[in-house]
């Protein structure tokens, strides 16, 4: 399939990923980090694996935010099987049972799915429930399309580059997010931002939304929600300054991808990697003055309407 700039609703997530013409945000992030991993990457793109982290997002975005899909892309297996010899249902923690989940997990391969236990995935469905029930996030979700692929050239570093957001709500972008922290400690939640590089992806999918579509994108957001019970959940829009910090990050690296593209030659790692001033003065700001959850409560109604 040949991909040219414009937006394409129905594309896979695996025919997304395997497209080679465009940088993606992951991408550009791993140029950050590694231009060596990057340009490795890009010709070996069968051998890049999915990391557990990878996986699990991958499960509690489909029950979040496209659970009519979750039946087509896992198949589920109770948490105990009938052992016939027996007669009694038991867990897996036996050889039969370890046998058994074998088993079942060619099964979900012959189908094309990921196996997974009830247990698990009923974990992901709790957490849902808990999105739905904040006011914010349940209006994001009603309201929005999800996972569309946006492809646009960037003329002015010269580069092709994609974007697949899991949420576009008008004028909004939003990602939902999983953390070990709790969603309200403004603090905790900067550093996340800091150390997973999430505000430099923000602008990336704002900048890719906005050459794809013609269309300002004024905002955004996250919906951030603990992994561990009571899974709670916050809506969070980081002000313009990490928005701004994201754009020199990008036009750095991306003025050093360019180069990379025409020339073919591998780039030592970038002096510094860029430093990341913003973020570091907002983890010490302890009135999380320009970060704070309750800016997505003042802001958000203006991007759909209130």
């Amino acid at each position: 399939m040949q991909i040219t700039p414009g937006i394409y609703p129905d594309l896979s997530n695996e025919d997304y990923h395997a497209d080679q013409t465009a940088i993606s945000s992951s991408g550009m992030q791993t140029f950050l980090s590694s231009p060596a991993r990057f340009a490795w990457q890009r010709t070996n793109p069968h051998l890049v694996k999915r990391t557990v982290p990878m996986i699990e997002g991958g499960i509690a975005h489909t029950a979040i935010l496209e659970p009519q899909f979750f039946a087509d892309r896992y198949l589920v297996a109770d948490d105990e099987y009938y052992d016939e010899k027996a007669g009694t249902w038991k867990p897996f923690d036996n050889k039969r049972g370890n046998k058994w989940k074998k088993e079942f997990m060619v099964e979900a391969e012959m189908q094309g799915k990921a196996p997974l236990l009830r247990n698990e995935c009923d974990v992901y469905f709790e957490m849902r429930e808990m999105v739905i029930k904040h006011p914010i996030a349940r209006k994001i979700l009603a309201e929005a399309k999800y996972e569309q692929s946006f492809f646009a050239m960037d003329e002015e570093h010269g580069v092709m580059i994609k974007s697949r957001p899991d949420i576009w709500c008008g004028d909004l972008i939003v990602d939902y997010k999983t953390t070990a922290c709790d969603p309200n400690d403004t603090e905790a939640w900067a550093r996340e931002m800091a150390k997973h590089k999430y505000y430099i992806q923000g602008f990336f999918h704002a900048k890719a939304l906005a050459l794809a579509t013609g269309q300002e994108i004024t905002g955004v957001g996250y919906i951030v929600q603990e992994k561990n019970p009571p899974y709670f959940v916050e809506f969070i829009e980081p002000d313009y300054l990490w928005h701004e910090e994201g754009k020199k990050i990008y036009d750095g690296v991306m003025t050093e991808i360019a180069k990379f593209l025409a020339d073919g030659k591998c780039p030592v790692p970038l002096p510094g990697k860029l430093p990341l001033t913003y973020p570091a003065q907002c983890i010490i700001d302890a009135q999380g003055r320009h970060f704070n959850h309750l800016i997505g409560r003042e802001v958000f109604p203006q991007h759909i309407g209130a």
